[in-house]
């Protein structure tokens, strides 16, 4: 094989993209021992075959590919022929039927926006500690674009590739870490390093997508839940559903309005990292590195056996995501086809000695769940430690930093622990899980603690820092500064609150607008918010009254949608002379500020009947356009005629496009090019074509007309291109 030239081997590639063959073989014919291997020494003698004329092209150039690439191949039945031969990555025998592939895309830089910190380790989390774990995904399968790789046309040119090079019964996974937003409340999109990707082109590159390939979109980005409103402006909708019905309008319009069949769409499930009206945050730290709150506890989920809530030894997507929902504050994740969801999963990394994660325990009510910035109340002066670390990780030291004023009275271990007054460091050693029980006491003091655990030799911070208030002999309860909200309510978490300690992260919901009306801005009085705009809005309670006012605008009426449309009409043009070509543009809703056409070549203008300018229209020489810059903008109907000269050499159909100057932007007036046919109608006789039968071209008639045979006119004539009147003379006819 090493001995084709790369000629051959070139040629054999192109051909491979355009044959395809149906043939009912399981093994590749050039796999003779049936080990679902080919080998170099069986393509070679495959290929000698081929060059003999004895085995098919196609079959060759397959073979010839999964030996170069692959160590073994499968077949695939439900394919055509060679393409039923696939590049087996993990399955057995055949067994296995799709081809897993992925495109990931991370941003933290952007042209347009502010940037991000967690997005790329999102991206590479994703990539190196949920697929490449997992011996059905192949690194060749997964593309990941950050940051300036990640542009709009690159991202959607990539989805385009997977869906023309993907088949019934593979796995696609697209997954995006990035900022997203709204437009104006009523449709949301993506932001790529150059723009923004909108939900219905989305919508219109899964559509290119096999109704048999398995979709499935992670989205962590702002608002990535939500569509936001409906097209009414009132009824919320999700985002997921919201491409979705783009999806299924394409879908509908391509099988020609017929009803569409039940299983529409479960091919497709999205998991998204936070509600219509929620911000997602990307603050999530995990074994050192920084993630999305969202796609971090994606990548958590995979190290702790409490996620695999099924107990079979894998986590399935739904699984993932349900971790992720419970695990996750001040923000909502959403998700679309639970059923496709719980039928992928991923081996994830369990065991796998190097989790470092670890958790605050929830099992009762005096250890509380760590929330990062929220104050906690420890009763009885007492903290207990818990850290519950992955299977298969030792803890092997747990350090507590006290604040001032504070000084623990009481160690209740297991192990041993020890207290340095200079540092105020607390730490406790062994093996095992950290459990830790401290009494302390001190002064009024509302102080963050800051834990750190050493585990397998890696100190690691804990997640959760939390806030420690003590009474110290004083009111027990943190001070409550009063929040009053007009036009709606205040909550911490699904308690609606009136008053609030610093630090707690306060979410407010402006009531339903009246009848015309929709929410439009908060008005506030001690605090600031990120996004006035946003309902509802979370900020974290300052050590202050604060006051806030949810305002409601009234509904504008629809601003109706500019349109045009052009007509335009030859009867045809006469060499040497003018053509006279009429057009009409019906406006509707919006200004024309130009008019343009393409001359043919030879062409040149004549005059117009146009009344919005004065003076002759300019001709660009580099694109032959001939362009009439109004005085006035159009708003209204046109009707005009245009006359053009016409060189006398001139042959065959005219082409002339036109194009109007709207939106800041040259559209076409009509789908298609003008087209003109000549007028000109010349006398069979009349050879030169120059409107006129000249004595030679009569002799000529004459003479072809005159032509006996055996004493008999027969009048016969043939082709003698050498005759320079008009190429016949007389003589028997000869159609050759």
């Amino acid at each position: 094989m090493n001995k084709l030239s790369n000629k051959i081997l070139y040629l054999l590639v192109f051909l491979l993209v355009h044959f395809s063959f149906a043939d009912e073989a399981v093994y590749h014919p050039a796999d003779t021992d049936t080990d679902w291997h080919l080998s170099e020494s069986e393509m070679e003698a495959f290929v000698s075959k081929w060059q003999k004329g004895q085995e098919d092209i196609s079959d060759t150039i397959r073979g010839l590919y999964l030996s170069y690439n692959f160590e073994s191949y499968k077949y695939d039945g439900s394919r055509p022929r060679p393409l039923c031969w696939l590049a087996d990555n993990g399955g057995q025998n055949g067994d296995e039927t799709g081809v897993n592939k992925a495109l990931i895309i991370g941003i933290n830089e952007y042209l347009h926006a502010n940037s991000l910190t967690g997005c790329v380790n999102d991206a590479n989390g994703i990539r190196d500690k949920l697929l490449l774990t997992d011996e059905a995904w192949c690194s060749d399968n997964v593309t990941i674009l950050l940051n300036s790789s990640a542009t709009v046309n690159s991202v959607r040119s990539q989805i385009l590739a997977l869906a023309a090079s993907s088949h019934a019964g593979d796995i696609v996974l697209f997954a995006q870490s990035s900022h997203g937003g709204l437009h104006g409340g009523t449709n949301s999109y993506m932001c790529e390093y150059d723009g923004n990707y909108e939900d219905y082109q989305l919508a219109q590159d899964l559509a290119e997508f096999d109704e048999g390939v398995k979709v499935v979109l992670i989205i962590d980005t702002c608002h990535s839940g939500g569509l936001f409103k409906a097209k009414n402006g009132n009824l919320s909708a999700e985002f997921a559903k919201s491409v979705m019905n783009y999806y299924k309008e394409i879908k509908v319009n391509r099988a020609g309005g017929k009803e569409l069949k039940e299983s529409f769409g479960s091919n497709i499930a999205f998991m998204t990292a936070s509600d219509y009206n929620e911000y997602s945050y990307d603050s999530y730290y995990f074994q050192g590195r920084r993630y999305g709150y969202y796609i971090g506890h994606l990548i958590e989920a995979t190290y702790t056996s409490r996620a695999d809530v099924n107990g079979d030894g894998r986590f399935q997507l739904m699984e993932m995501h349900n971790y992720a929902a419970n695990n996750v504050y001040d923000q909502t994740p959403q998700y679309l086809n639970d059923n496709l969801l719980n039928s992928i999963s991923f081996k994830g990394n369990v065991g796998s000695g190097n989790s470092g994660g670890f958790f605050w325990s929830d099992r009762s009510e005096s250890v509380p769940r760590a929330k990062q910035g929220v104050w906690q109340t420890i009763e009885e002066n007492v903290i207990t430690i818990e850290v519950l670390p992955a299977e298969n990780v030792k803890i092997w030291g747990l350090e507590e930093v006290l604040p001032e004023g504070v000084t623990p009275d009481d160690f209740s271990k297991e192990h041993h622990a020890n207290w340095d007054a200079e540092t105020r460091r607390l730490t406790w050693w062994g093996t095992g899980n950290a459990n830790l029980t401290v009494t302390v006491s001190g002064e009024d003091v509302k102080k963050q603690l800051q834990c750190k655990a050493n585990a397998d030799g890696t100190n690691i911070d804990i997640y959760g820092d939390f806030m420690l208030y003590l009474p110290g002999g004083g009111d027990p309860a943190p001070v409550a500064y009063a929040v009053v909200v007009e036009n709606g309510i205040a909550k911490v978490g699904d308690d609606v609150i009136t008053t609030a300690a610093a630090g707690v992260r306060v979410t407010v919901t402006a009531n339903d607008a009246p009848d015309g009306m929709v929410f439009g801005s908060w008005t506030c009085i001690g605090v600031e918010l990120e996004d006035t705009t946003m309902n509802p809005a979370t900020f974290e309670m300052p050590a202050n009254d604060v006051n806030l006012t949810a305002n409601f605008v009234t509904i504008p009426d629809p601003v109706p949608q500019g349109s045009f449309t052009g007509v335009q009409f030859s009867e045809g043009y006469l060499n040497g002379r003018t053509c006279v070509i009429t057009y009409r543009i019906d406006i509707t809703n919006m200004e024309l500020n130009r008019f343009a056409i393409c001359l043919p070549e030879g062409w040149t203008y004549h005059s117009d009947t146009l009344a919005n300018c004065e003076g002759e229209p300019q001709f660009d020489e580099e694109t032959s356009k001939l362009i009439w810059i109004f005085d006035t903008p159009a708003t209204t109907s046109l009707n005009f005629t245009v006359h053009l000269n016409v060189p006398a050499n001139f042959e065959g159909v005219a082409e002339i496009p036109a194009w109007v100057y709207a939106n800041d932007n040259y559209v076409s007036l009509t789908e298609n090019a003008l087209e003109i046919a000549s007028r000109m109608r010349y006398h069979s006789a009349d050879s030169n074509k120059d409107g006129k039968i000249s004595l030679d071209e009569l002799l000529q008639v004459i003479r072809l007309y005159n032509f006996e045979a055996e004493n008999e006119r027969t009048g016969e004539y043939h082709s003698d291109p050498d005759n320079g009147i008009d190429g016949f003379a007389p003589g028997p006819f000869d159609n050759e």
